[in-house]
């Protein structure tokens, strides 16, 4: 006898409701830290903290204008990559 499993169908389309970030200042932390690290992970140059600082925060304006609940990771030991807006994992109910 085959057994039946009940799968709920997801997907990245509707309304965002929640959001999970980490800001630059908090993943880059530093000039030395990107300075650190940024060619080793195949970056094409370093970034820039204070334009990447500004640049996310006109996002999360329109996130929050939007009505999305944000919330933030805290700063961490993790390299620069824990930037990353859409990450290739999902959480999933």
């Amino acid at each position: 006898m085959r057994e039946t499993i009940n799968l709920t169908r997801q997907n990245e389309v509707g309304k965002l409701v929640r959001v999970a970030l980490r800001h630059p200042r908090d993943a880059f932390s530093s000039s030395a830290k990107i300075e650190s690290e940024w060619r080793a992970l195949g970056y094409l140059h370093a970034p820039d903290l204070e334009r990447a600082c500004s640049e996310f925060d006109d996002f999360l304006e329109i996130l929050e204008e939007c009505g999305a609940d944000v919330m933030f990771f805290p700063a961490s030991d993790l390299s620069l990559d824990s930037i990353y807006v859409r990450d290739a994992s999902v959480v999933c109910k």
